[in-house]
């Protein structure tokens, strides 16, 4: 089921035609803006992900 849509979708892609259109400067900072808060979730998910695993050695180095 998935490799039809997949295809599909490859083959609209590829023979699209030339679209003329235009993009505002506002829509190029919402752009920036997404790929800004992606990159700081997964920055986050991934020091959550560390601290979760090393927590208990770190906790251990500050009761001794």
């Amino acid at each position: 089921m998935k490799k039809p849509f997949f295809t599909s979708l490859a083959v609209f892609a590829v023979l699209s035609k030339t679209a003329f259109a235009y993009i505002d400067p506002g829509t190029g900072a919402t752009i920036i803006g997404g790929i800004w808060q992606l990159l700081i979730a997964v920055f986050a998910a991934i020091v959550g992900v560390l601290l979760k695993i090393f927590w208990r050695p770190i906790k251990g180095l500050f009761r001794k």
